[in-house]
């Protein structure tokens, strides 16, 4: 993960404020357009000021000044002119909403409340979003609220009015969730979120909605939030992994059509809460992601707001479609490939493995890559390239591409997640010679094979970068993480042994020293349900697997990894070598949503539609 030469500058572009702004005035305006601060920095959202009876008026923290062509707020409350030309849009900053609770949905709820946006958070465990709001009110610093009670000489000997100020003071104190970015010398800001709700229908206020949750949970998400999307609503999935675009459209059915679909490769950060719904860290920055937008008509304007979410320290860089994001998921081949590589039959025979007294011997994720799992991970690879290669091939030029839509038009067969019948492959085929003649019209070029990705995502990082293999254990970033493990019952412990009679009491001897005694070997195995597995394969390799069924593409890795990938979830995905296990619905397997050609994925997808349009000129 790199940063630029600006990588600790988290700019807050901040709409100006009223003239009149009740609390904090004319120095609340002066922070917000960059001015030293003459007071402690605090940045409160709406709800949680509300409750300590402060004005709903958010303040931003300190931050570097706005980069050229951002609205500044003067002091006098006024509108700046901006340096240079800003699209009306530019005049309203959307609303967010962040699904999810977890690590990377607390970091971007601070992340964008602390770049000005209002931002809401929603997550479906009501247990949880109830713990979490309550520790977002006890987002104060205690040592000023301390420092503020004790010099407050008007309480002395009244409970009441020591109450009130120690009331007082903890308001006063209040600075919202912590955001240590760790990768800028732990430069901290201050950023809430405006709401913490369960309920789904605070979609209705938002401009986007950020699915920050496993890529599991993207379903659920999307039903939930349904009734409750605003028209225009900008659905980003970080990430998307594979299949996000068919998810978003058999989720949200005929509201699909009133939103766009953005799939993101990867989190734009490294992040952790480290004190949970109080405090996150932004560990490292990625310099850029890729994302692909359905609609492709909406690209320009959903990736452009994407980046002024991010800001600029990411580079948010277009990808030519959510297909080629969903190829070009990389957890898809790593994380199945390495878990499979040293805990398949032929590698492990299913005892605990001693890892050291505290666990510290366990073994090495990426570090540990052996000549076996290098090669596991290259077959899969290479099979994902032989897909890509399929597909492209298929594609049919402009002109075909339309013939074929027409075809589809004249006999419909949609499939859906509730219809399991797809019209005969004839009745959508296109020209078999046209289709041979013409040269793709689909662009893949951004599913990169995985030695690819790896000198792509991480130059620098990597010492010996010339094999797959060397590129993995000799990467920085991933130097000692280790394989997901859990403990095991002692396979060495006796039985408990019956003690001996024991003979009559004797003078007391001399105590003698304590002798130190050996700590117990630590017996672990392997996490077979971790979400190197649980999720990256249902919602990647199993999507990819059954593309490759569609395409005819032979892909003997993939099944020996599936195959025992799905045996140790408990699923049952590919049976007897095509994907019709009693599962499929828990996938993102095109089979799951009744697809039966690789004509209907063509054209349910979008990408006939997208070719064909090329043909008319858009």
């Amino acid at each position: 993960m790199q940063a630029g030469s600006n990588s600790c500058r988290v700019e807050a572009d901040v709409p100006a404020a009223p003239a009149a702004a009740a609390a904090g005035g004319e120095a609340a305006v002066a922070q917000e357009a960059g001015a030293p601060p003459s007071t402690p920095h605090r940045h409160m959202a709406a709800t949680t000021a509300a409750a300590f009876g402060f004005p709903p008026r958010p303040r931003l923290p300190p931050h570097s000044p706005p980069p050229t062509g951002a609205r500044v707020a003067p002091a006098d409350g006024t509108r700046a002119a901006a340096t240079s030309p800003v699209p009306p849009a530019a005049d309203r900053k959307p609303t967010v909403l962040v699904c999810g609770g977890g690590n990377a949905a607390q970091t971007g709820a601070a992340f964008f409340s602390a770049r000005g946006y209002t931002t809401h958070q929603q997550q479906q465990q009501q247990q949880q979003q109830q713990q979490q709001q309550q520790q977002l009110l006890l987002a104060t610093d205690p040592t000023a609220a301390a420092v503020a009670i004790a010099t407050d000489d008007t309480t002395a000997g009244d409970t009441t009015a020591a109450s009130t100020a120690a009331t007082a003071a903890s308001a006063a104190a209040f600075v919202g969730m912590r955001l240590t970015l760790a990768d800028c010398g732990g430069e901290q800001l201050h950023g809430t979120p405006a709401s913490v709700s369960a309920d789904p229908a605070v979609a209705a206020t938002a401009d986007v909605i950020v699915l920050a949750v496993p890529s599991l949970a993207h379903g659920e998400y999307l039903a939930a939030l349904r009734p409750h999307l605003r028209p225009g609503a900008v659905i980003v999935a970080m990430p998307a992994r594979s299949g996000g675009d068919l998810l978003f459209a058999a989720a949200l059915g005929e509201r699909a059509a009133d939103c766009c679909f953005v799939g993101c490769d990867t989190l734009p950060w490294a992040c952790r809460f480290t004190e949970w719904g109080k405090a996150v860290s932004i560990l490292g920055t990625k310099a850029a992601i890729r994302a692909a937008v359905t609609p492709p008509r909406a690209a320009p304007a959903a990736l452009g707001t994407l980046q002024a979410l991010l800001g600029e320290r990411t580079r948010v860089e277009g990808c030519s479609s959510n297909l080629a994001i969903s190829l070009r998921n990389p957890g898809q081949v790593i994380h199945p490939g390495i878990m499979y590589g040293r805990w398949c039959p032929q590698r492990w025979d299913g005892r605990p493995l001693p890892c050291g007294a505290d666990g510290a011997a366990k073994p090495l994720f990426y570090q540990g890559l052996d000549a076996f799992t290098e090669s596991v991970l290259q077959g899969l690879s290479d099979e994902v390239q032989a897909v890509r290669a399929a597909l492209e091939a298929a594609v049919p030029p402009p002109v075909a591409a339309a013939a074929v839509m027409a075809a589809a038009h004249a006999n419909p067969s949609p499939p859906s997640a509730a219809h399991h019948t797809a019209a005969p492959a004839a009745a959508v085929a296109a020209p078999a010679a046209a289709v041979a003649a013409a040269a793709a019209a689909l662009d893949l070029s951004d599913a990169l094979p995985l030695h690819d990705w790896y000198l792509e995502s991480y130059p620098g990082a990597i010492a010996e970068p010339a094999t797959l293999g060397s590129c993995m254990r000799t990467c920085a970033a991933y130097a000692g993480l280790a394989h997901p493990m859990v403990p095991a019952a002692a396979a060495a412990a006796a039985a408990p042994v019956a003690q001996p009679p024991q003979p009559p009491l004797q003078p007391l001897q001399p105590l003698q020293p304590l002798q130190p005694q050996q700590p117990q070997e630590l017996l672990l195995l392997p996490d077979l349900r971790h979400r190197y597995l649980s999720e990256d394969v249902p919602t990647g390799l199993a999507f990819t697997r059954g593309l490759a069924e569609l395409a005819g593409v032979a892909t003997p890795t993939m099944d020996a990894v599936l195959g025992w990938a799905q045996a140790a979830l408990g699923l049952e995905l590919l049976v007897g070598g095509r994907m019709a296990g009693r599962d499929l619905a828990r996938s993102r397997a095109p089979q799951a949503l009744g697809i039966r050609s690789l004509q209907d994925f063509l054209r349910v997808s979008g990408i006939l539609q997208v070719a064909a349009d090329a043909g008319d000129g858009y």
